[in-house]
């Protein structure tokens, strides 16, 4: 389908919620790619749908014009409201069964619900309709990384890589399924190439701080979580890594407890954790601050950073 002029613009949105316990925890991200409006800006309050009265008018003026539905959907999948995305994408499908842009993105927000088998379908679909575009590549990749499927999630980054060499994001995602394989020389070379792309992405830095991490590259990994810090002062992953590393890290030299304890705050202050009962415990005993290392190490342990 051909775009409308200024119906949406190509952006990229990263997906920042923290990975779970099997993906080593507070260490990367990956992100999704699509073609429509703002940035994420937090989740809808209380799960309902945000008001989006410019975004309302316009379904209410044109409700036959699947773009403003779309566009609707994608001001909703901004804002966190990922079933109500769904619903707008689907109204637009529902208008024209051609439109890539809304499989691939309503693909995406089922992701963000979980529900991955109705992502692959709507990626299926979405690449059917237009095989060259990259998007639904990516975006497939995101859920084949996140069911464990990480040569699947390769196979189709190495398919955008192929096409659109200059996509960083391209090749932080396909680093991070290179590091969940354990290949942490492949995951630094495709994050070096990712930085080289656009030094000013935090998350790149990040990750490949997490693959020289684990292979015990401790002054290197430590540089790298200190770049994203200073591109991104409030980047959790970036702060509860460096809080590990300063805490737990074999080179003595390099271990500092209060630097740790400050930064494994930071981290829980800015993911919004609220099981934090050792670090609460270290806070009302500050006498206790020689122990930081051990505390430290068992909220790593506890959230799944332990190496």
């Amino acid at each position: 389908m051909q775009q409308r002029q200024g119906s949406y613009a190509a952006v990229t949105v990263v997906i920042t919620a923290l990975l779970a316990t099997g993906c080593h925890g507070l260490s990367g991200n990956v992100a999704g790619r699509d073609a429509w409006a703002p940035e994420r800006d937090g989740p809808a309050a209380s799960g309902r749908s945000p008001r989006l009265p410019e975004y309302d008018a316009a379904v209410k003026a044109r409700p036959e014009d699947p773009f403003v539905w779309h566009n609707r959907g994608a001001a909703r999948h901004a804002a966190g409201d990922y079933a109500g995305a769904v619903a707008d994408y689907s109204r637009a499908i529902h208008l024209d069964g051609r439109f890539q842009l809304a499989y691939s993105n309503r693909g995406l927000a089922q992701h963000e619900l979980e529900q991955y088998d109705a992502a692959l379908s709507d990626y299926a679909r979405a690449i059917e309709l237009g095989p060259e575009a990259t998007p639904p590549y990516v975006n497939r990749g995101l859920t084949l990384w996140k069911l464990g499927d990480y040569d699947g999630a390769i196979r189709d980054y190495d398919h955008v890589i192929e096409r659109e060499p200059s996509l960083a994001l391209a090749w932080n995602n396909r680093g991070w399924a290179r590091h969940a394989k354990g290949d942490y020389q492949g995951a630094i070379a495709d994050y070096n190439e990712a930085i080289r792309l656009d030094g000013g992405d935090p998350v790149a830095w990040n990750n490949r701080g997490w693959s020289r991490y684990h292979l015990r590259q401790w002054p290197l990994a430590m540089a790298d979580y200190y770049q994203a810090l200073q591109l991104n002062p409030n980047y959790a992953h970036a702060h509860g890594n460096l809080a590990l590393l300063l805490a737990t890290c074999p080179d003595g030299s390099l271990r500092d407890p209060k630097a740790a304890l400050l930064h494994a705050r930071r981290a829980r202050d800015l993911s919004g954790y609220d099981d934090h009962g050792v670090l609460e415990q270290l806070a009302e005993h500050e006498e206790l601050i020689e122990t930081t290392e051990g505390v430290v190490s068992q909220w790593a342990a506890r959230f799944g950073l332990t190496p």
